[in-house]
């Protein structure tokens, strides 16, 4: 976490949509929602989500949305 510079946080607050593209391969959605249920299992663990937005690499606005959504397939 201490390596992780300012611009990359940023990204990973936000997003970035070339980022993602890079670091999850957007024809398939495996690696993705494996991820994404990762991170929703470390958040109901305690973990603040903005935290496990950035060492996950996923933008905070998106877990975020997660969250508020009602359908956890969406």
């Amino acid at each position: 976490m201490l390596r992780v510079c300012v611009h990359q946080i940023r990204k990973d607050l936000y997003g970035d949509l070339i980022d993602f593209k890079k670091r999850f391969d957007t024809t398939s959605k495996v690696k993705f929602q494996t991820v994404i249920k990762n991170c929703m299992k470390q958040i109901a663990g305690g973990i603040s989500a903005a935290l496990v937005s950035i060492a996950n690499h996923i933008p905070f606005t998106l877990i975020r949305a997660i969250e508020n959504s009602q359908d956890e397939d969406q």
